[in-house]
């Protein structure tokens, strides 16, 4: 289904997006007021029908490599975040039907998405090899969302270049994003390190920070500590561990309270 003929289902308003990018072809939708639940969405060729309208949702929709942005319940974003989204060259709609209706149109119309062909997708083997040993380091400040996302998408870039197969490189973004986000939220500073080889990319998040008091507690899914205004946000929803944890294939936490927390995450090419 072509960009075009969603925006006639939902009736919406085109925000950013020439006429060649309504041609672009989808075919399937993720709808979510969740960061973490769109991350860990895996679906390929995609739209995100979606409410919330921050910078982050940009930054988001763009390391997922989703087609385009739908925002529903009539939500439009600022002037920077559509200039952003122009930039990124992120086509953007807006519709006034709510996010379960809309997602309701599009499937009625036939854009059902393929499940089965995302689970294999996620368990594919990566055939290309990286040629020697490369490591990026990227600082992470506390409380900086403007630039929230920012180190993960330049390490995506040049895994890109490396040749990196397309499955390992989304859940490499995920883990980092997840983790980076980690550290914007609840540190003071911290740091985002690569370790790229031929056989492996381990991402290290090392922050300054409260610490994490249980470890345990904290792994469990829905479990939170984010106040109420970044939960508005679409982040704070618990799932920032349990994901790191899910789309690598090692994983190790350690954290001192009062100091910081140290997550190393290991994915096998």
């Amino acid at each position: 289904m072509k960009l075009k003929k969603i925006k006639e289902i939902l009736r919406a308003e085109v925000l950013t997006g020439d006429d060649g990018a309504l041609e672009v072809e989808v075919t399937n939708a993720c709808g979510a007021d969740l960061i973490s639940d769109i991350l860990a969405d895996m679906k390929k060729n995609a739209v995100l029908l979606t409410g919330l309208t921050h910078r982050q949702i940009i930054q988001t929709a763009s390391m997922s490599e989703f087609a385009a942005i739908v925002f529903v319940r009539g939500k439009c974003p600022t002037s920077d975040v559509i200039e952003l989204a122009r930039e990124s060259g992120l086509p953007l709609l807006r519709t006034d039907f709510p996010l379960y209706e809309s997602c309701g149109l599009l499937y009625e119309a036939g854009l059902k998405g393929d499940i089965i062909a995302r689970k294999v997708q996620e368990r594919q083997n990566v055939e290309e090899k990286i040629p020697g040993t490369m490591r990026l380091v990227y600082e992470v400040h506390g409380g900086d969302f403007d630039t929230a996302g920012k180190a993960t998408e330049q390490a995506k870039k040049v895994l890109k270049q490396l040749g990196v197969n397309p499955s390992v490189m989304r859940r490499a973004s995920i883990v980092a994003y997840e983790a980076e986000m980690n550290i914007v939220i609840h540190a003071y500073n911290g740091k985002l390190i690569f370790d790229i080889t031929p056989s492996h990319i381990e991402i290290t998040a090392e922050d300054e920070g409260p610490g994490i008091e249980d470890i345990e507690l904290a792994m469990q899914e829905g479990y939170s500590t984010a106040p109420e205004r970044i939960r508005e946000m679409g982040f704070g929803a618990g799932m920032g561990l349990p994901n790191m944890k899910k789309f690598s294939d090692e994983f190790e936490i350690n954290s001192v309270v009062g100091k910081g927390t140290k997550v190393k995450m290991k994915i096998f090419l």
